[in-house]
């Protein structure tokens, strides 16, 4: 009798609307799952991976796997609109990492039990059903963004998944101040710890692999440019179409002097197919790749930006990841636009300390300006590196993100 009280009490519970069932989660079943977590000898943690480029929990991982409180797993699983699987798996296993791919059908609690999981996307769309967290509701969220916030815009504050995490972790006070203003839960999840990829973009140039063909005498400038170049691309930040071609020609002006990295965001090729067709397209992407001068990259790029001289780019993501190099750096900005719309504060203080172009004349003068050392923007941007990009506390990020999770006590520390 007494079992199938219980039985018909889960099904009675898996049949609550989502609304009610999610206040439940929030204020129930999250504290309760917290408590019996912390008293735990062996805390499982999966962190679900879909894009190589994009994951930024990596030291996280890996801190996580020589701790003696946590037993992280690697989950590949499925991101409909951009398919990584087989760079994952290459990776992982040049890596030496243990993983599980999971099917389509295959949900992480159901297959891996954990207790806690750590997403890489916050958007529902950017997983298979059986993937996402409202399939996975047996878990803790936790979650890092991928990367640097920059975004007040409502689809970058009011996230079904961020608003039901357990700990949502932010760059600095600054950020989690701001945050608190704009969520509908006012960040009360928000912990100012810094993030795993702050400790990662300080790691000192010596300790990381060059990446670069070999250089003697040149000075070192990264081409970064965004995807965002059709139409129905919702946010309008790349310059691609009208300064793309220009920046091949000053790159091969400049290349006795300059090596040049072409680094475009992994979604522009597919796109500027749609546009230039696959033959103009694969001839620009060519040009790059197949000369002395430069070189094509796809993949990881911490390497790639440690051990440049400068970057031209008009990524957001980029913006202030690049201020840890130190390095001058240039954003391409649209005639007449309005970059700074929607932008959080460390965003357009980041901002302010970019030297900017509209027009072919503007970057090269900034290339010239590489080459001779001119570089008045450089105190600033040093500045702004020791005020914000330092983590708080230890000063490393991951080490706050581990004490966050095991104690209360640092929890709350770190939500001031």
């Amino acid at each position: 009798m007494r079992s199938k009280k219980i039985k018909r009490f889960i099904q009675w519970f898996k049949d609550l609307p989502d609304t009610i069932f999610w206040q439940l989660y929030d204020h129930a079943i999250m504290p309760a799952r917290v408590w019996r977590l912390r008293h735990k000898k062996s805390i499982s943690v999966v962190f679900a991976v879909s894009n190589l480029a994009s994951w930024k929990t990596e030291r996280l991982y890996r801190q996580m796997v020589d701790h003696p409180r946590f037993s992280p797993m690697l989950a590949i699983v499925i991101q409909p609109s951009d398919d990584s699987r087989a760079e994952l798996r290459q990776y992982f296993r040049e890596q030496g990492y243990p993983f599980r791919e999971l099917a389509e059908d295959e949900t992480i609690c159901r297959t891996l039990s954990p207790d806690i999981i750590f997403f890489q996307h916050p958007y529902e769309h950017y997983y298979v059903p059986a993937h996402s967290f409202e399939r996975n509701r047996n878990a803790l969220f936790c979650y890092v963004i991928y990367s640097m916030r920059s975004s007040t815009e409502w689809w970058a504050t009011d996230i079904p998944l961020i608003g039901h995490c357990w700990q949502v972790y932010y760059e600095n006070s600054l950020n989690l101040e701001t945050y608190r203003r704009l969520n509908k839960n006012h960040a009360a999840n928000g912990l100012a710890t810094g993030l795993p990829v702050m400790d990662e973009l300080l790691t000192p140039a010596q300790q990381v692999a060059d990446p670069w063909k070999p250089s003697a005498g040149k000075k070192r400038i990264i081409y970064a440019p965004h995807h965002t170049i059709t139409d129905v691309d919702w946010m309008q930040l790349s310059t691609f179409l009208t300064l793309g071609p220009i920046m091949l020609e000053l790159a091969e002006k400049y290349s006795d002097r300059v090596q040049w990295a072409f680094k475009p965001h992994p979604w522009l090729r597919g796109k500027l197919e749609t546009i230039w067709g696959k033959e103009a397209t694969d001839r620009y992407f060519d040009r790059w790749s197949r000369v002395e001068w430069s070189q094509f990259e796809s993949g990881t790029y911490l390497g790639l930006l440690k051990h440049s001289d400068a970057m031209i780019h008009d990524c957001g993501s980029f913006t202030m990841e690049y201020l840890f190099t130190g390095k001058p750096v240039m954003y391409l900005l649209r005639p007449g636009g309005d970059y700074s719309t929607g932008l959080n504060e460390m965003h357009r203080r980041a901002f302010a300390l970019h030297y900017h172009a509209t027009t072919r004349a503007d970057i090269e003068q900034f290339i010239n300006d590489v080459l001779s050392g001119n570089d008045p923007l450089k105190e600033g941007r040093e500045h702004y590196l020791q005020t914000y990009l330092i983590p708080p506390a230890t000063g490393c990020a991951t080490t706050n993100i581990i004490s966050a999770l095991l104690s209360g006590k640092s929890e709350s520390r770190f939500r001031q």
